[in-house]
């Protein structure tokens, strides 16, 4: 199993830099796939229409966000215009949040 980290093009790590909500959701899915063993997850809603008016389905975290908020481990910032908001950061009470949720998700595994 390979570590689970964001791979910057430069090769540093930057603990101080803010994770936003698309970055998270790609950790997310690693997990998610690493756990399970369902490598199919990754690629599962490529070429798939988007839910979410901010997020296009031709970027690169599109699959990790719809993988997340189809499971119910993240959701829409706002619920009124069914934003997702994949550059806000990532409070640290909604990532304690999502973690937890995601522990619900692989309870039996």
């Amino acid at each position: 199993m390979q570590p689970i980290v964001l791979k910057r093009p430069d090769h540093t790590y930057r603990p101080d830099d803010v994770i936003t909500r698309a970055s998270y959701a790609i950790m997310v899915e690693d997990i998610l796939t690493k756990v399970t063993g369902d490598d199919k997850l990754s690629t599962k809603y490529i070429g798939n229409k988007s839910p979410f008016p901010d997020l296009r389905g031709d970027l690169p975290y599109f699959n990790a966000v719809m993988v997340v908020t189809t499971r119910g481990i993240m959701e829409a910032v706002d619920l009124t215009t069914g934003e997702f908001a994949p550059m806000k950061p990532v409070s640290g009470a909604d990532a304690l949040l999502i973690i937890r949720k995601l522990k619900d998700e692989l309870r039996f595994f």
